[in-house]
């Protein structure tokens, strides 16, 4: 089945690397991206990689920091020539008013798109949290183990053992998370098409980390996909996987997703059901989805019908009135959807967890949502349609 997904807020999936100002030129709001080894190539080419090398070794500057590209084309004319002779690998648009380092999108062959990794890892996780809603005792199960969690460390055996009954039905052995015998397998997520990077698909925005008085923690510059693009990816079944669902151990609501169904369309409509579902359950119940007031998102951004739709947006979400998904960096795993259902549950338990994950907690936990810095909007919301 081919599916559609349309980002609906700024969306961001890192491939581990971050670049710096020596890799790009910032100039008038945009930021041109350039290969940092094809200057070099063309710099031996032309006997002046020295020339170029010595801008690496000189500590004059603030904090011992490299030069950056545009400082090497105003004080070196003849590296300035071999820069600006090249095309850079991509132009888009920065909200950085100043040269630092960028977390970089994820990309292939220079593209930007969505691994199906992170697709299959959201409706994952929305699985995990649907049964947890409807069988009371494998909730009570996570509840046991998180009042015997002793630090932090703990709650990644604690994960593992949650998964394991979910998904191959093996609560006693932690370490039995052998692959082939978990049901997910069954389910086949593809990596969506790639698209080229412009100044209309992605862009250089400030991620802030908030507390929930709104005080500012942190901020960091990453490139994210803007809302209005679309993706497409297919969701398919494997083969024979009504007959290996059959054979396989895991929870009896995830097994009937796969058994209950006549074709392999009406059983990937389901999960996608449960999908969007679940995550409009976890948004009602998350207490740290927008960390700020209403009147600071409109203080904070110039355009007025733009906060306004900010605004709008944000009481559908919490109304459960748009039908979302949520992928990518900054969207949470267990303390923004399972740990939202635990505070609704049994509030004790959910400040022990927080007080063991965040130790720097005051008179509020201080677990919170990355925002952008500019309009205050949560990460990584998107829209899914079958074509």
């Amino acid at each position: 089945m081919k599916v559609r997904l349309k980002v609906i807020t700024p969306l961001h999936i890192g491939n581990g690397e971050k670049y710096s100002a020596f890799e790009y030129i910032l100039e008038n709001g945009l930021l041109k991206k350039y290969s940092i080894e094809k200057i070099i190539s063309k710099a031996e080419e032309r006997k002046l990689l020295e020339s170029l090398a010595s801008y690496f070794k000189r500590e004059t500057l603030p904090n011992k920091r490299l030069y950056s590209l545009n400082e090497i084309c105003n004080t070196n004319p003849s590296l300035r020539k071999i820069i600006l002779e090249q095309e850079p690998e991509y132009i888009i648009r920065a909200e950085i008013g100043k040269e630092e380092e960028v977390e970089e999108f994820i990309k292939s062959s220079g593209k930007i798109y969505i691994p199906g990794s992170e697709i299959k890892g959201s409706i994952r996780r929305a699985l995990l949290f649907h049964v947890l809603k409807e069988d009371k005792k494998v909730f009570e199960k996570l509840l046991n183990m998180l009042k015997e969690a002793k630090e932090k460390k703990n709650f990644k055996t604690v994960s593992k053992r949650i998964e394991n009954i979910v998904f191959r039905g093996r609560e006693e052995d932690v370490q039995y998370d052998i692959m082939q015998y978990d049901i997910m397998k069954l389910l086949r997520v593809s990596d969506t098409n790639l698209l080229k990077p412009s100044e209309k698909n992605l862009k250089v925005k400030k991620i802030g980390l908030f507390y929930i008085t709104s005080q500012k923690r942190k901020e960091f510059p990453s490139e994210v996909v803007l809302a209005g693009t679309q993706f497409e990816f297919n969701i398919n079944l494997s083969l024979s996987a009504k007959r290996l669902a059959d054979v396989l151990d895991c929870h009896h609501i995830i097994k009937s997703l796969f058994l209950d169904s006549n074709n392999e369309d009406t059983t990937i409509e389901g999960i996608i059901k449960i999908w969007k579902e679940a995550e409009k359950e976890c948004i009602k119940l998350d207490p740290y989805l927008v960390p700020v007031s209403d009147n600071e998102i409109l203080s904070s951004t110039k355009n007025k019908k733009r906060a306004n739709q900010i605004l709008r947006f944000i009481n559908q979400l919490k109304e459960g009135k748009r039908s979302v998904v949520r992928i990518g960096k900054h969207e949470g795993y267990l303390f923004t959807t399972v740990m939202a259902l635990l505070k609704e549950k049994n509030e004790k338990t959910f400040e022990k967890v927080f007080k063991l994950s965040a130790p720097r907690v005051s008179g509020i936990p201080n677990k919170t949502r990355k925002l952008t810095m500019k309009e205050k909007l949560p990460l990584g919301f998107c829209s899914v349609e079958s074509i």
